[in-house]
């Protein structure tokens, strides 16, 4: 059975630019899909949430740095004032970093919040553990090491305390790491690890 001939079920969209549209076929029988439009490039997470109506594409997309910083910034410039433990605060939190995030997105590259929450959501553990080394690094290296060296130190001891799997996401940390906000998040979550791991031994 042909893509076009399958029954698409309520999952089976993509992100990006309008879906199924090609070059006529030389002897009329239907579309020859352009290559571009048929090469699978990165995948991300589809979720049910289409309330901004992002643009459809046959491709499925990974995050590039840039569009990681732009996430990273809409996070920071929305308040989150009065969020925690209410769930239509928060949704209209996420709302508004994904219209924030959309408005400057290229229409094949658009996002639904539901997705935007998912990546922050895998990306805010590591970025905070590499804080957490830079921290400790900072620390301890104080005099006589430049910012660069202390980084440097924070991706070493972040390596030996991930199985020696390097931190990729430092394009995202640089962006959060001297703001306030981030500043309290990171308290919240170690936090919420700690009260996990009293839970465990007790």
């Amino acid at each position: 059975m042909s893509y076009l001939q399958m029954p698409q079920t309520k999952n089976s969209h993509f992100v990006g630019a309008p879906s199924c549209r090609g070059t006529p076929s030389p002897n009329g029988n239907g579309l020859a899909m352009d290559a571009a439009d048929t090469q699978e490039e990165e995948s991300i997470d589809i979720d049910d949430d289409d309330t901004l109506e992002p643009a459809r594409t046959e491709k499925r997309l990974n995050y590039s740095h840039e569009e990681d910083i732009r996430l990273a910034s809409a996070w920071l410039q929305n308040s989150v004032d009065s969020v925690d433990g209410n769930d239509r605060k928060l949704d209209q939190y996420w709302g508004d970093v994904t219209a924030m995030y959309n408005s400057n997105t290229p229409s094949n590259r658009r996002r639904n919040r539901n997705q935007l929450e998912i990546r922050w959501d895998r990306v805010k553990k590591p970025v905070s553990d590499f804080h957490g080394c830079w921290v400790r690094a900072t620390r301890v290296f104080q005099s006589g090491m430049s910012d660069d060296q202390r980084i440097e130190q924070a991706h070493e001891l972040y390596a030996s305390e991930h199985g020696e799997k390097p931190f990729l996401l430092q394009h995202i940390w640089k962006v959060v790491r001297h703001e306030r906000k981030w500043a309290a998040y990171v308290k919240k979550l170690n936090k919420e690890k700690e009260t996990m791991q009293t839970q465990l031994v007790s």
